[in-house]
């Protein structure tokens, strides 16, 4: 069992120990103050007042001496922050201090790439530069979407403390750093930083790690980064911040300065193992504050003797002051306490709290005194009473006490997530007639310096482990595997949230609140000769993780098919060549081959259909569908067994019509008898059956008189009669077709004269 005690020092002032108290008093005769950490007014030197601060944006006038530097929006508060409409123009963001004196310092900067950068290199490989994207404006904030090609954004929102940039990667950035990690840049991935590089002109600024002047390259992981003018005066200062992501975990990242070019670049970066294992998206999160505020002020929102005065007066009526420690017992209805918890270990199970009160100021009586989570935002208005507005109860004490006793509040509930590990921790304190929304004079008093204190009790936590994996870490497997098993335990038994995740993606499988054990994971799909790796992360119902990266290698297929005939991509193939291949197993397994071809357009078994077969050669003889000329024609051959698959293709030859020649008679042959035997000689170079038919036009139409299908090459003959006419012109032709070309011409002959002196054209008796 550990022990832990924090005091919160001081009442109503900020402190660097434990902040401060903020309390609304009900007493009406008293003075009515809330305080916050952060300044609510300025004094504007041009009206002499104090003003409200004014963070929302809006588009400044063409007199302003802005507009001639390009810039379109601005907010106007303890300084002037403008941004111009595309994000990938010449500084696109800039602040402007002392901006009522005449002489204006200023800071602009732009985000130009992201990237990869070794730790302790200043030189950084680019993966993107910064594309064209118009800015939106919402509220006080400024947003340009996709300013990278994978789903990177960036906003920038106006605070009256300083400006907020988040710069937002969605899962679309994941999978891009995934497929172009840092390796193909030539750097390690298990040594690399994913960076976002930023080129800063500081102007008349100087810039500091703290105490010390920057002048040449740095690295820089802890502290903050100041800003500061000629006089040493911190005008703007950059802690070094975080990244966060989904499941509201965050990751310190790291800064540095580099000086190149005569250029000033800021570089945030964050280990590139590390972001890969966040939830994606994720949020890089670098807010710069103007000026410094001391710890020991407070900022004082509201200010009235009287407690109707304070509430009915306008905003504009507020002012700015700084106040320092109370010296007057206040009495308590309802108000804040925070404490700096963040000392504990980041494994601490909470186990038991209370508060400790040393001394009760007034006797209230028999009152409950309330404690719940103080959620942000929420205000102490003298009507603002529904206590649903507030975080979970944690528990409540009965005070019947007497005035200067001592008191003590015990938490019943929600012990083990009533404090923040990495932080400031806050409550709010109620009486029980203001919890119950009873008007009462009832209050919880606390006498002049006398600390409010938190006792904690807590065990060390440590993060599931992650072991056993099935198959191995880095082992070959058998393409038949079917699922990945990992044991996953938490040593004090606490639930457990679990994912696993395959790269390249084969399966997946998560659960929730889940108890210790092995964990399965489906496995489908898996390929010859590849490597997978697999992402298992867990983490207990108190946010302590652990994760872990396996991979194993699938084992090469044993099957091979070679010689393939035709050969791939050949070409110039007679028509339905005879298909044949060699299939081995190198175990010498048994395998069902099939033959497929997809030549009708679509994919069908041919000849060979899940045939039981050895290592050898397999023919197919009865191609008959491979019968088009000048044709593509793709065949595959699968093999079971384990299983493989190729396509293979060919190209049949371009095909050459057929020829005739030697016609009888020959063409404009005279005196030829009036019945007459025809003759063609024909040729296909390719051996294709040719059809041959003979016509002639003797009856004034074109009529078919020979038919020869199916004919090999050489002479065809046919006979025909009727050309009666002596001395007169006939026509015949012959068509040739190969069944892909035709072939076709036309002849002429003149019959022969029978009488002497006969008119040209007379029918010859007979």
């Amino acid at each position: 069992m550990n022990l832990s005690q924090v005091t919160a020092n001081d009442v109503q002032i900020p402190s660097e120990d434990s902040i401060f108290y903020s309390f609304c008093i009900t007493d009406t005769n008293s003075t009515n103050v809330s305080f916050g950490s952060n300044p609510m007014n300025r004094y504007d030197e041009e009206s002499e007042t104090w003003c409200r601060i004014n963070t929302s944006i809006f588009q400044i006038p063409e007199e302003h001496y802005a507009f001639d530097y390009g810039f379109d929006y601005m907010t106007n508060g303890l300084f002037d922050a403008f941004w111009k409409n595309n994000c990938n123009e010449n500084y696109p963001f800039g602040i402007v201090y002392n901006k009522n004196d005449d002489e204006k310092g200023y800071l602009r900067q732009k985000l130009q790439y992201c990237g990869y950068q070794e730790k302790d290199n200043f030189s950084w490989r680019t993966l993107y530069e910064i594309q064209n994207t118009e800015a939106e404006v919402y509220g006080n904030r400024i947003h340009y979407a996709d300013i990278f090609p994978t789903g990177i954004y960036v906003n920038w929102t106006s605070y009256s403390y300083g400006i907020k940039e988040e710069i937002v990667c969605g899962v679309n950035t994941r999978n891009a750093l995934i497929n172009h990690p840092p390796s193909e840049f030539e750097l390690n991935n298990d040594d690399a930083f994913f960076i976002f590089i930023t080129k800063l002109d500081i102007g008349n600024l100087s810039i500091y790690n703290e105490t010390v002047e920057i002048s040449k390259n740095i690295t820089l992981s802890e502290g903050k980064i100041l800003f500061k003018d000629v006089s040493g005066e911190i005008k703007l200062s950059l802690p070094i911040d975080y990244l966060y992501d989904a499941d509201d975990n965050r990751y310190p990242l790291k800064y540095k300065i580099i000086f190149k070019n005569n250029n000033m670049y800021l570089v945030t970066g964050l280990k590139y193992t590390t972001l890969l294992n966040a939830t994606f998206p994720v949020v890089f999160d670098p807010s710069a504050n103007f000026g410094e505020f001391e710890n020991n002020n407070g900022h004082l929102r509201y200010f009235s003797l009287n407690w109707n005065e304070k509430h009915d007066a306008p905003l504009a009526q507020n002012i700015y002051e700084t106040v320092q420690a109370s010296t007057q017992n206040d009495n308590i209805r309802r108000g804040y306490v925070f404490f700096n918890t963040s000392s504990l270990p980041d494994g601490a199970v909470i186990t038991s709290a209370h508060l400790f009160f040393p001394n009760i100021d007034e006797d209230l009586g028999d009152t409950n005194i309330y404690v719940q989570k103080s959620n942000a935002g929420i205000s102490l208005e003298k009507a603002d009473y529904d206590y649903t507005k507030f975080g979970e109860l944690y528990g409540y004490e009965t005070w019947n006490g007497n005035e200067g006793d001592p008191f003590t509040l015990y938490f019943d509930n929600n012990i083990k997530t009533c404090v923040n590990k990495t932080g400031i921790t806050s409550y709010v304190l109620r009486t029980s007639n203001d919890y119950n929304d009873i008007p009462s004079s009832y209050n919880i008093g606390l006498r002049e310096n006398e600390n409010i204190v938190l006792n904690l009790e807590y065990e060390e936590n440590t993060p599931p482990s992650i072991f056993s994996p099935e198959p191995i870490n880095k082992s070959t497997v058998s393409i038949d595997l079917d699922e990945f098993i990992i044991n996953i335990s938490d040593a004090e038994n606490y639930l457990i949230d679990w994912s696993i995740e395959t790269v390249p993606d084969v399966g997946s499988n998560s659960s929730e609140d889940d108890g210790n054990g092995n964990k399965t994971c489906t496995i489908l799909g898996l390929e010859h000769n590849i490597n997978y790796t697999i992402y298992v992360n867990a983490s207990d119902e108190f946010g302590e993780k652990e994760n872990k990266t396996f991979w194993f290698l699938v084992e090469p297929n044993p099957i091979f098919i070679l010689n393939p005939y035709p050969a791939n991509n050949s070409i110039g193939w007679t028509l339905n060549p005879n298909i044949s291949f060699y299939v081995s197993h190198e175990k010498g397994e048994v395998m069902n081959v099939s033959v497929f071809t997809n030549e009708s357009g679509e994919w069908y078994e041919i000849g060979i259909k899940n045939e039981t077969v050895y290592n050898g050669t397999y023919y197919r003889t009865d191609n008959i569908i491979f019968d088009k000329y000048s044709t593509t024609y793709f065949w595959s051959v699968n093999v079971s067994g384990s299983w493989l698959n190729k396509t293979f293709n060919f190209r049949t030859k371009e095909n050459t019509p057929p020829i005739q020649t030697n016609p009888v008679p020959i063409f404009d042959a005279m005196n030829q008898d009036f019945e007459i035997i025809f003759s063609i000689d024909v040729f296909d170079k390719n051996g294709d059956l040719l059809n041959v038919n003979f016509w002639t036009n003797q009856s004034g139409n074109w009529i078919i008189f020979g038919i020869n299908n199916d004919t090999n090459n050489g002479t065809k003959t046919n006979m025909s009669g009727g050309f009666d006419i002596q001395n007169k012109i006939y026509y015949w032709s012959v068509n040739v077709t190969d069944g892909f070309d035709w072939n076709n011409k036309t002849y002429i002959f003149t019959t022969k004269i029978v009488q002497e002196n006969a008119p040209v054209g007379d029918t010859v008796k007979r």
